[in-house]
């Protein structure tokens, strides 16, 4: 019985992972190829682990990925203030 919740627990930790992974993924692909984009996704989470260690970390801790530059760091920076704008917008 345990073994079934800690097992449905880690599935829906890798799924969510994987969702993370696929925004994130699509927001670092302007202006180059989806594989690359992903290669530097996986990347960021192996480094950072999640979604919230990326968007928390340093400008200088994130450019340091390779193929991630300013530009891509700073509209990771970005993403809370973001959703703060279309959380708060939907308040209206």
């Amino acid at each position: 019985m345990i073994n079934d919740f800690e097992n449905s627990l880690i599935e829906n930790i890798d799924n969510q992972n994987d969702k993370e992974k696929e925004i994130i993924s699509f927001l670092l692909s302007n202006g180059i190829s989806a594989e690359k984009s992903k290669m530097i996704t996986e990347k960021l989470y192996y480094k950072f682990y999640n979604l919230y260690n990326i968007v928390n970390a340093s400008k200088n801790e994130l450019i340091k990925i390779k193929g991630l530059g300013n530009k891509r760091a700073e509209l990771l920076k970005s993403l809370p203030k973001i959703l703060e704008y279309y959380l708060l917008s939907r308040l209206k």
